[in-house]
């Protein structure tokens, strides 16, 4: 089994400010407030964070994988 390099920290800080503009960007999606993005290893997990009745409730979007290129990620959920 061929074990994926983790994405260096300056990557990962590339990665959460593009989710954040996307999220920023979707205007017409009021109760979304943020996208989190958090690493594990070579994967990236998103997840949205929207507000109901006033309560924060985090939803799982999708985990992204780092293949060892800044411009080569795998994706299950494109």
């Amino acid at each position: 089994m061929i074990t994926m390099p983790a994405p260096p920290k300056r990557l990962k800080e590339v990665v959460d400010d593009t989710v954040d503009h996307h999220a920023f960007q979707l205007q017409s999606r009021p109760a979304l407030a943020e996208v989190d993005t958090r690493s594990r290893g070579s994967f990236g997990y998103l997840t949205a964070i929207v507000e109901e009745e006033g309560e924060d409730v985090r939803i799982p979007l999708c985990r992204i994988e780092y293949l060892g290129d800044d411009n080569a990620w795998a994706s299950p959920c494109t």
